[in-house]
C-alpha cells in the first residue's frame, strides 16, 4: 500500500512560527501599552508652577517626566492634549459608593432618655436570651464587625465613578458604613480598571461610629452609653485575646487552645497601635467622649474624626490630653 505524506503541504499552509512561543493560550488578553505621553497641554505642576505646552510621560502608572522639552519615548502612546489643563487629582478621604445609609447623628439622641435592653442578650426574662444573629465565628454583639474589609467588597458602578471623576477626584478612601466597630477602609484609584488593580492600600483605617440606630430593633446597643461601653469592652477583649493567644503559642503544653474570634483578631493592629483608628462621633458634642473613649482604650493618638459638619474647624480636646481632632470630611 502506498503511504502518503502530508507534512510539506501542512507546513506550507501554517508557517513554522505558529508552533513556537508566539501561540497565545485561549482567552489571552493583550497587555495594554504601559507608556503614555500627554503632549501640548497646560500642566499645573503645583499651585505656583504652571507649564504651557508641556509633555507628561507616564510609565506603568507612574509619572516619569514633566517638562516643555521632554520628548515622548519611542514606545509611548501619544495623546494630544492641546487646549486642555492638566492638574493633580483630588483625594476623597471619606468616600461612600451607592450608599443608602445616612451619616451618624448622635446630637438628636444625646439627651434622650432611653429604656433599652440592659445587655447584649438580655430580654428581661430568663431563658429568652438570643444569639448575635450571624453564622460562623464572630463577636457576640452583631454591631461589632472590625473584620469587615472594604477591599473585599469594592465593586463600584461605572456611572458612580464617572460622576466622582468629573468633580476632579482620582482616588478615594472607601469607608464602611454599618455597625459600631465597622471594619477597615480601603484607598482606591477611581479608574475603570479591574477592582484588584484599583486597590492602592487595602487597609487604611479601622472605623468606629457612635451609631445607635443600626441593626435590628432589639439589638444592643441602642443608647450612646451602650455604644461607648461596647467600644471599650471590645478593645479590652481584643487586648486580652492577643495576650492569651501569644501566651498559648509560647506555652501550649497541657492547655486548652483559646477560641478563635475573627473580630478580635482583626483589631490586633489597632490594639498594637500599628493601624490608626477613625472615630465618627456624629456631632461636635461627642468629640470629648470620642477622645475619652480612645484614651481609655489605649489607642494611638491623635485620631481623626469623620462627619462632624463643622467644616475645617479644629476642636480642642479635653485639658491634659494634648490632642486635637480634625474633621476629615468638610460638610
Amino acid at each position: 500500500m502506498k503511504r502518503w505524506c502530508y507534512w510539506p503541504h501542512f507546513l506550507a499552509l501554517f508557517p513554522v512560527p505558529l508552533f513556537g512561543a508566539d501561540i497565545l493560550p485561549p482567552g489571552h488578553r493583550p497587555t495594554p501599552p504601559g507608556v503614555h505621553a500627554l503632549t501640548g497641554g497646560k500642566v499645573v505642576v503645583k499651585p505656583d508652577e504652571v507649564i504651557d505646552g508641556a509633555t507628561i510621560v507616564i510609565r506603568d502608572g507612574f509619572i516619569q517626566a514633566i517638562g516643555k522639552d521632554v520628548t515622548p519615548p519611542a514606545d509611548a502612546r501619544v495623546w494630544e492634549m492641546k487646549g486642555t489643563t492638566i492638574y493633580a487629582g483630588f483625594i476623597e478621604l471619606c468616600l461612600t459608593l451607592n450608599s443608602t445609609n445616612r451619616p451618624v447623628n448622635s446630637a438628636r439622641i444625646e439627651f434622650e432618655s432611653t429604656a433599652k435592653a440592659g445587655g447584649i442578650n438580655f430580654f428581661g426574662v430568663p431563658g429568652r436570651e438570643r444569639g448575635p444573629g450571624r453564622t460562623g465565628p464572630g463577636y457576640e454583639a452583631a454591631q461589632v464587625t472590625p473584620e469587615a474589609r472594604m477591599a473585599r467588597s469594592f465593586a463600584p458602578d461605572k456611572q458612580a465613578l464617572d460622576a466622582i471623576r468629573q468633580l476632579g477626584f482620582t482616588a478615594g478612601n472607601v469607608v464602611p458604613e454599618r455597625g459600631v466597630l465597622r471594619g477597615t477602609s480601603a484607598l482606591v484609584a477611581l479608574s475603570d480598571v479591574n477592582p484588584d488593580d484599583a486597590i492602592i492600600n487595602a487597609d487604611t483605617f479601622q472605623h468606629i461610629a457612635f451609631d445607635t440606630t443600626g441593626g435590628k430593633e432589639d439589638e444592643y446597643p441602642k443608647s450612646l452609653m451602650g455604644v461607648i461601653a461596647l467600644i471599650r469592652q471590645t478593645f479590652f477583649d481584643a487586648e486580652h485575646y492577643a495576650l492569651a493567644h501569644d501566651d498559648f503559642r509560647r506555652h501550649p503544653q497541657g492547655r486548652k487552645r483559646p477560641e478563635f474570634n475573627p473580630a478580635l483578631e482583626a483589631l490586633a493592629p489597632a490594639v498594637a497601635r500599628k493601624m490608626p483608628v477613625v472615630f465618627e462621633p456624629g456631632s461636635a458634642l461627642m468629640l470629648d467622649r470620642a477622645t475619652g473613649t480612645r484614651l481609655g482604650t489605649g489607642l494611638a493618638r491623635p485620631a481623626p474624626h469623620l462627619g462632624l459638619g463643622a467644616g475645617k474647624r479644629r476642636v480642642a480636646a479635653p485639658t491634659g490630653t494634648g490632642d486635637c481632632a480634625d474633621d476629615l470630611r468638610a460638610e
